[in-house]
């Protein structure tokens, strides 16, 4: 088990119940923020927290080397992917956030899946954040390039009161 991980689908989870319960409104980047500096920051040092930040591409003919993600947990505090100007570092963890269309997931959970398994170290989350009369947020947990849990988002049962 990766304790990095465990983490944070707890904290993902207390963001569910979060935005279930309360008015917060606000785009992708800004659930991204919320969730790093609101939740994830305590929990997990936030010098290990990247946000927009870079990680290593699955290669590609002609593609780019780098690719940036929405949120990365890295394992060390001040890591980053490049060591004396060479990507070289792997991440814990990398999150891709979506908001309020969990079919917009699909592609990120096929690149996580495939990311993982060459990478089986680093774990891969796909959220879903929803922000309109469905509140709350679903992920999937990818880990060695399979979905190893899934989280239904507590709006998903019913809309929320109020």
């Amino acid at each position: 088990m990766n304790n990095l991980a465990d983490k944070i689908e707890t904290q993902l989870i207390s963001l569910g119940s979060f935005l279930h319960e309360s008015e917060w409104y606000g785009r992708e980047n800004e659930l991204v923020n919320l969730f790093a500096h609101s939740f994830l920051a305590g929990p997990i040092q936030i010098a290990q927290i990247g946000i927009e930040v870079a990680v290593k591409q699955l290669a590609k003919v002609g593609g780019k080397a780098l690719v940036r993600k929405d949120l990365v947990v890295w394992n060390k505090p001040y890591e980053t992917v490049w060591v004396k100007g060479i990507p070289t570092n792997d991440p814990a963890v990398i999150i891709e956030f979506k908001i309020n269309d969990s079919k917009k997931c699909a592609s990120d959970i096929a690149w996580l899946r495939i990311y993982t398994e060459v990478y089986p170290e680093v774990v891969g989350f796909s959220v879903c954040g929803y922000l309109k009369e469905r509140r709350g947020v679903s992920f999937t947990r990818v880990e060695t390039g399979k979905i190893a849990a899934q989280q239904v988002a507590p709006a998903d049962a019913a809309t929320r009161r109020g």
